[in-house]
């Protein structure tokens, strides 16, 4: 037998009005598992947000529930029930995911067909969940609520994403030639920052520069509130090789000098290179600058891998521009310092 919480719904509550049913079955809140009921309900008592995925029948679905106040109830009770072990793992379509604003609910959309099982095994306190992609799944517009599962598609890919690893890009295109699309989360951050973007089948994660999720999508795309649309600022490839090779410069503590721009390709990654004194190795590093010009993502190339690696948040940085003086400012990573440069 497995162990399993099960759901009972207040008539007329929030949880009911954000379409959630009595005998709904609990796997999440807010992404985690818990077993413990008592945990699970100071959960609910502490939240004013809860993000609840259920199984009910064969499906899992995802809801939002809200309240204005600490003290307003959810009417959600939590009791402990069994299930025979010969339960199937749930393949299931996400496709009623709901947010709850201002009493109304919006339909995000057709994500894809995964398979979860969350049901609680009473011998182990580790489930693992398992997914798997459905290969024939239609391609849909991607469409990007905050933090939420979405489905990126071919076109998306191709011109959003172009930074991913090799790895990730392979299965992509081996996913994509199949008809599906890729499920994956994004996890927005500051505009100064980076998105963390998770890939669902294999748990891969990498990050990329705010526009190049935000920018080019159609008006139902969700901006943050402190991103600022500035204009793009133009910057031929001379521009940027010079921005490249300073900026890298800065992190190693070299002259620019010493490093040489050594190609630029037609996806607009700027390649430098620097020969270390010491034992005279031959260093790579290349810069993808945003649409807008006005960030960078650093990477270096990664031996024996042979791969370009280093998309990590901290290898993010803005670039902020006086137009009057023809100057570019980056800050230098762990470090207050800043790079000022003429263009």
């Amino acid at each position: 037998m497995k162990d399993i919480y099960k759901i009972t719904v207040m008539p007329n509550s929030r949880a009911e009005n954000a379409g959630l049913r009595s005998g709904d079955i609990l796997c999440s809140l807010n992404g985690m598992v818990f077993y413990n009921i008592e945990h699970c309900q100071d959960y609910f008592a502490k939240n004013n947000q809860i993000r609840i995925m259920v199984k009910r029948g064969n499906k899992a679905l995802t809801y939002q529930i809200s309240r204005e106040h600490q003290k307003d109830p959810f009417g959600v009770t939590i009791t402990r029930s069994s299930e025979p072990n010969s339960i199937p793992p749930l393949m299931t379509i996400l496709s009623n995911l709901f947010l709850l604003k201002q009493g109304r609910y919006i339909l995000v959309g057709v994500v894809a067909f995964i398979s979860f099982l969350f049901l609680l095994n009473t011998s182990s306190n580790n489930p693992t969940p398992k997914t798997t992609v459905n290969s024939n799944i239609k391609n849909t517009d991607p469409y990007i609520p905050e933090g939420s599962l979405f489905c990126l598609s071919k076109s998306a890919f191709d011109q959003q994403i172009s930074m991913l690893s090799s790895g990730t890009t392979q299965y992509a295109d081996k996913c994509f030639s199949s008809g599906a699309n890729i499920p994956i989360t994004i996890d927005d951050r500051s505009f100064t920052g980076a998105n963390k973007v998770t890939l669902l089948t294999n748990g891969k994660t990498w990050f990329v520069p705010y526009e190049a999720i935000h920018y080019g999508y159609k008006d139902t795309a969700k901006f943050k509130k402190d991103a600022s649309l500035l204009a793009k600022v133009g910057l031929d490839n001379n521009q940027k090789a010079e921005i490249c090779k300073s900026y890298i410069g800065s992190i190693f503590g070299r002259s620019p000098k010493i490093i040489e721009h050594y190609d630029t390709d037609d996806q607009g990654f700027v390649y430098v290179k620097y020969a270390r004194k010491s034992d005279n190795s031959l260093w790579r590093y290349r810069c993808n600058f945003s649409p807008d010009n006005r960030q960078i993502i650093w990477s270096g190339f990664i031996l024996p891998d042979q791969v370009w690696g280093r998309w990590r948040d901290e290898d993010t940085v803005t670039i902020t521009y006086d137009d009057s003086k023809k100057l570019a400012t980056l800050g230098i990573p762990l470090s207050t310092d800043k790079l000022t440069l003429k263009i």
